[in-house]
């Protein structure tokens, strides 16, 4: 499917993850939009000392759903008003 003009609406984020002395560090790769159903993604894990990529999981976004649902539920507990 296309938008009125024709175009594509989907999208694709990069998102980097590097902890200061572990081991590896990671790159997740996610994309969705219209005219995609679903998320779809990506983790790359690499060394640290290598540079050399050692695995990559193939979670079809299903970490990306969860990783926001997190984040929204820490968000309402940081933030919501304690009597609603």
């Amino acid at each position: 499917s296309n938008d009125d003009d024709g175009n594509y609406q989907a999208q694709t984020c990069v998102k980097s993850g590097y902890v200061t002395g572990a081991s590896h560090y990671v790159i997740k790769v996610a994309s969705g939009g219209h005219p995609f159903p679903n998320n779809s993604g990506l983790m790359q894990l690499y060394s640290q000392s290598t540079g050399k990529l050692e695995t990559i999981l193939l979670d079809e976004g299903i970490l990306t759903e969860l990783r926001t649902a997190a984040v929204g539920a820490l968000a309402a507990q940081l933030l919501a008003p304690s009597v609603l």
